[in-house]
C-alpha cells in the first residue's frame, strides 16, 4: 500500500499528486517534522508540525497517512504564515536541517 499527498482532487488536472512507497512517506513525513520543529517558534507553527507528526505511520497504520493539503489546520486570518512557515521548513528540510537526528543516516 502507498500514501498520496495531493491538492484538493479539484486541482489534480494542475498538479499531480505525490505517490509515495509507505518507507519513502516515513522518511519524507519524518524529515519535515524535525525541520518544523526546529524553525517553529509560535504556538501556531508547532501546532501545524504536530499536525504533520500525527501522520507517523507507526501510529496510524501503514498506508493510512496520505492527506490533501486542504486538510491541513490552516486558518483564514494567518494562512499566509502559516504557508511561509510551511515553505520555509520543506526548504530547509531539502538542505538537511535536522538530518543529524535521523537514526537512519
Amino acid at each position: 500500500m502507498a500514501n498520496t499527498i495531493s491538492l484538493p482532487k479539484q486541482l489534480n488536472d494542475v498538479v499531480e499528486p505525490i505517490g509515495m512507497s509507505n518507507g519513502l512517506t516515513s522518511v519524507f513525513i519524518e524529515v519535515l517534522v524535525i525541520s518544523g520543529s526546529v524553525l517553529a517558534k509560535t504556538n501556531r507553527e508547532k501546532e501545524l508540525i504536530i499536525w504533520l507528526a500525527q501522520r507517523d505511520q507507526s501510529v496510524v497504520g501503514i498506508g493510512a497517512v496520505g492527506f490533501d493539503i486542504d486538510e491541513m489546520p490552516w486558518t483564514i486570518d494567518s494562512f499566509e504564515s502559516e504557508k511561509d512557515f510551511i515553505l520555509d521548513t520543506i526548504s530547509n528540510a531539502a538542505d538537511g536541517l535536522g538530518w543529524e537526528k535521523l537514526s537512519y543516516l
